[in-house]
């Protein structure tokens, strides 16, 4: 399935055939019109995939401020039992 704020124009699936289905035509009639609608179908294949694949800074910013926060804690909790870091004197 593909993604819900992908724009609705055509499912991908369909986008794949039409644009076969347009170099088939092109190879029987060479009509510039057919690869025309191929890059405009390859190029809305290309968005589309962009949109369900491409970055997404807010997820990216969301799970680096994660990471610092459990990283924060895991350093509070091992100084309030009596580790620090890099220096465990009971293993020397």
């Amino acid at each position: 399935m593909w993604p819900a704020n992908a724009p609705s124009c055509c499912p991908p699936p369909i986008l794949g055939s039409l644009i076969v289905l347009n170099l088939f035509l092109y190879s029987s009639t060479h009509s510039a019109m057919f690869l025309i609608l191929d890059a405009i179908f390859a190029v809305s294949l290309g968005v589309r995939g962009w949109m369900a694949f491409g970055p997404n800074d807010a997820e990216e910013a969301q799970i680096r401020r994660e990471m610092e926060r459990m990283r924060g804690q895991g350093q509070a909790r091992g100084q309030a039992q009596g580790w620090s870091q890099g220096q465990d004197q009971t293993w020397r």
